[in-house]
C-alpha cells in the first residue's frame, strides 16, 4: 500500500539506514489469553515499512502488509503500543509522522473461539489495513522545517502517552531537536503541535529570533529515546560529546546532563574528539519505578558499553 509523504526530490536523496524490530503482546506468556504465542515484527527499507503479525497458535488471515511513505526515509524509532481495544504503531520519517490503527485481538475474536490450538485460521489485526485510515489527516503530520529548524532530521524516538497523545522527537546533523505532539485521535479539534528544544543558555536568542547556526554541533543527540518518568514523559539523547541530556517534554527544557567519559576514566584521558555513532536504548523491566539504559560510546579507537541507571528518589 502507498502513503504519500514528501514529494520533494531533494528527500529522495536522504540515507537513513534500515531498521527492523518485534514487539511481543503484553499478555503472550499466559495460557488463556489470546495473544498467547503472539507477536509483531516489522522492518524498514527507504521509504517502505514491512509489517508481519505472527503466531505459533494459529494461522492469521492477512498477516502480511506493507506501507510506502513516498519519497520519505524511515527512521528508526518505531513504536508499539497496546490500548483496550486498539494497536498503535508510531512511525517517524526524516519529513513526516505517522499513527497505524488497528484493532486488538481481542476486539477481533470470536465470541464462541477456545483458547486452545486449531486449524482454523482467524484474522490479524493487519487483515483491513486500508490506505484511507493511513492517510487520515488526524494520523499524518508533515514537518514544518521553516525557520531555525532546515537541517537534516536523521534519528528519532516515539512514544503513546497513557492519555492517547502521540509523541515524536527528532534530533538533526546540526544540533536541533524537535519535538512533534499528535492529540489523541479522538480528541475534538485536536491540533499538532511543534516545538524546537534549545540550551537554556540559546533561549534568548531564540526569543530574539537569531539563528541557531552558532550551536555547538557536539551537542548533536546521534540517538534518542522518549520515555516516562515519575508519571512525565522526558527525552532521553546521548550526543557527540559522550554527555548524556535528558530534555522535559511538557517543559522543553534540558534538566539533566552527564558526562559519561567520567565513567570511562581510561577513554577520558585520551581526550577523545565528539563522534557520531552512539546509541541509547532502553532495557525492558517490570519494575516500572526505576529506569535502565544501556548506552553504546563509540570511541575514534574503540567503544563501551554503560548501564545507566535513573532512580526514583
Amino acid at each position: 500500500m502507498s502513503d504519500s509523504g514528501a514529494s520533494a526530490s531533494t528527500l529522495q536523496d536522504i540515507k537513513v539506514p534500515d531498521s527492523c524490530g518485534g514487539y511481543t503482546y503484553n499478555d503472550s506468556g499466559l495460557s488463556q489469553s489470546p495473544v498467547r504465542n503472539r507477536f509483531i515484527y516489522w522492518k524498514t527499507s527507504k521509504d517502505i515499512l514491512e509489517l508481519v503479525e505472527q503466531s505459533l497458535d494459529f494461522d492469521l488471515v492477512g498477516s502480511h502488509v506493507m506501507f510506502r511513505f513516498q519519497d520519505t526515509q524511515i527512521l528508526d524509532g518505531i513504536s508499539i503500543t497496546e490500548s483496550h481495544d486498539s494497536v498503535v504503531i508510531l512511525v517517524a520519517t526524516v519529513a513526516s509522522v505517522h499513527r497505524l490503527l488497528f484493532p486488538h485481538p481481542v476486539k477481533l475474536q470470536r465470541q464462541d473461539m477456545g483458547y486452545t490450538t486449531s486449524d482454523q485460521p482467524i484474522p490479524s489485526i493487519l487483515l483491513n489495513a486500508s490506505i484511507a485510515n493511513a492517510t487520515d489527516p488526524r494520523n499524518k503530520h508533515m514537518i514544518n522545517t521553516a525557520g531555525t529548524m532546515t537541517s537534516q532530521l536523521n534519528c528519532a524516538s516515539t512514544f503513546l502517552k497513557n492519555d492517547g497523545e502521540a509523541l515524536f522527537a527528532f534530533s538533526s546533523n546540526a544540533g536541533n531537536l524537535l519535538l512533534v505532539k499528535m492529540p489523541p485521535v479522538d480528541k475534538e479539534g485536536g491540533v499538532v503541535q511543534q516545538f524546537e528544544l534549545a540550551q537554556s543558555s540559546m533561549m534568548k536568542k531564540l526569543w530574539s529570533g537569531i539563528m541557531r547556526s552558532n550551536q555547538d554541533v557536539s551537542e548533536s543527540p546521534t540517538s534518542i529515546v522518549v520515555q516516562p518518568f515519575k508519571g512525565d514523559p522526558y527525552i532521553f539523547t546521548v550526543c557527540r560529546d559522550y554527555k548524556l541530556r535528558i530534555w522535559s517534554a511538557n517543559t522543553f527544557e534540558c534538566v539533566f546532563v552527564f558526562n559519561m567519559l567520567d565513567l570511562c576514566p581510561e577513554k577520558a584521558q585520551t581526550h577523545p574528539t565528539p563522534c557520531a555513532g552512539h546509541l541509547i536504548r532502553k532495557v525492558l523491566s517490570n519494575d516500572d519505578s526505576n529506569l535502565r539504559f544501556s548506552v553504546y560510546l563509540n570511541f575514534p579507537n574503540g567503544n563501551q558499553v554503560i548501564d545507566i541507571y535513573i532512580l526514583q528518589g
